[in-house]
């Protein structure tokens, strides 16, 4: 019995020490599902909250559909074992009352009951929202090409990846376009560098434009792009896009010396009809690219079996 009561107080206080200092706590009870949400003091909209059936309405609860998952697993972990974690994730509603979502951090431990089972789930959440911002920032400008404003390479392929694993398992429709600007090393040649970066720039611009939403814009090589159409209704909505951005890069310049030199051509797939995965769509928009550029560019063409 002493030492029950000598684990109990161990218990009592971590617990008080991690509530210290905090700006809100949280008390989930495993057996009866409940949690009882604390505001600090120093919060003006300070108040306690009582959520039953938690487990239940967590996804409900204002936490970012992108992070119940994670939330959820990393508080059911937390019930089967003792152990220490925490995760970071967006949320509005109990615990942030507005509108707009904000970034916390949790920091959960498992509290034993005296029969050795996982009885509370206890924790502190903090707002980084400013601090998760500047940071996304920060990831941001680095993935970002500096001359177009366009994602690099890297970032671009990263993006459309992590899209298509969401297409594994709908039945959207999405397009990758590879774009090469024509004749491109002759007007940096001809016309200089400084030149050639305007026309690069120019064509970031355009990019940037007319591609919006869902949809991936990226600078993969010196005069090379790539762009991912997210959720359209059929191929004929990547031709009509790309033949519009062809019309507009060729236009761009008109009355400058170089501005009748300049023009792209443009490969297009299609997902899933011509792939699946990035590395076929790559490969047959990169055919198809290749068909252009070989049959007088200033052009698009669509991918089909008769390229290979």
């Amino acid at each position: 019995e002493q030492k029950t009561i000598e684990e109990e107080l161990k218990r009592q206080s971590d617990y008080m020490h991690l509530l210290m200092d905090t700006d809100i706590t949280f008390d989930f009870n495993c057996r009866t599902d409940v949690c009882i949400y604390r505001m600090s003091e120093t919060d003006a909209l300070s108040h306690d909250a009582v959520v039953k059936g938690y487990l239940e309405q967590i996804p409900t609860s204002g936490i970012h559909e992108d992070d119940i998952k994670d939330y959820t697993e990393m508080l059911e972990s937390a019930m089967r074992h003792a152990h220490r974690d925490a995760m970071e994730f967006r949320s509005k509603g109990v615990i942030n009352p507005t509108e707009d979502y904000r970034w916390f951090k949790v920091n959960i431990v498992s509290i034993l009951g005296h029969e050795g089972y996982v009885s509370h789930v206890i924790g502190h959440i903090v707002d980084i929202h400013e601090e998760k911002i500047k940071e996304l920032e920060l990831k941001l400008r680095a993935d970002r090409d500096a001359l177009t404003g366009l994602m690099n390479k890297a970032a671009t392929e990263d993006l459309i990846n992590k899209i298509l694993l969401q297409y594994e398992e709908s039945d959207l429709t999405g397009a990758l376009l590879m774009l090469d600007t024509d004749s491109f090393k002759h007007i940096n040649d001809t016309y200089g560098h400084i030149t050639g970066d305007k026309v690069l720039s120019k064509i970031g611009e355009i990019l940037n434009n007319n591609f919006k939403g869902m949809d991936v814009t990226g600078r993969i090589g010196g005069d090379e792009f790539m762009v991912f159409m997210h959720n359209i209704r059929s191929a004929d909505d990547a031709c009509a896009l790309a033949n519009k951005v062809e019309n507009l890069v060729m236009h761009a310049f008109d009355g400058e010396p170089f501005g009748k030199e300049v023009s792209m051509s443009i490969g297009i797939s299609v997902c899933p009809q011509h792939g699946t995965d990035f590395h076929t769509l790559y490969q047959n928009a990169d055919k198809a690219l290749y068909y252009i550029k070989e049959h007088g560019k200033a052009g698009y063409k669509l991918y089909d079996k008769e390229l290979d």
